[in-house]
C-alpha cells in the first residue's frame, strides 16, 4: 500500500501552492509607492552623508503600508509617511525616545524587526 494515497496526492498541490502564498516577501505595491521610496531616497541623499547608513523600510500596520524613515542620528525623531508620501507623525525617537506624542499615530507601534528595508543609502559611511 503506498504511503500517499489518491487524498494525498489531490491536497500536496493545494497545501504548496498555500504555503508558497504566505512565503512571498511583502514588496512595494504599486507606481505610487516607487515614487514615494523615489522621493524620501532623493531627500536622503540631498544632504551629506551620515555616520549610520540611512534606510527606508515599508510597514504594514492594520491593513495599511507605512514607509519608515529612521533619522540619521541621536535625539532626533524617526518619521512615518503614508503609502502616498504623505507625513503622518513620529512615532519614536526624540529625547525621551517616545517620538512627538502628537497623538497623531498613538495606535502605530512600529516594530523594525518587522519592516522590509525597501531603500538604503548607497554612499559610503561618513567618518566621524
Amino acid at each position: 500500500m503506498p504511503v500517499f494515497g489518491m487524498r494525498h496526492r489531490l491536497w500536496l498541490p493545494v497545501v504548496l501552492i498555500v504555503v508558497t502564498f504566505f512565503m512571498v516577501p511583502a514588496r512595494a505595491g504599486d507606481d505610487g509607492e516607487a515614487a514615494t521610496i523615489g522621493r524620501l531616497a532623493a531627500e536622503i541623499l540631498a544632504s551629506p552623508p551620515d555616520r549610520h547608513p540611512r534606510s527606508i523600510s515599508r510597514h504594514v500596520l492594520l491593513g495599511r503600508t507605512y514607509f519608515y524613515v529612521p533619522a540619521p542620528c541621536c535625539d532626533q525623531y524617526n518619521r512615518l509617511y503614508t503609502a502616498e508620501g504623505a507625513y503622518l507623525c513620529a512615532p519614536d525617537g526624540g529625547v525621551h525616545g517616545g517620538g512627538t506624542r502628537d497623538r497623531e499615530c498613538p495606535h502605530l507601534r512600529i516594530n523594525r524587526a518587522a519592516g522590509t528595508v525597501v531603500w538604503q543609502d548607497p554612499r559610503p559611511a561618513a567618518r566621524p
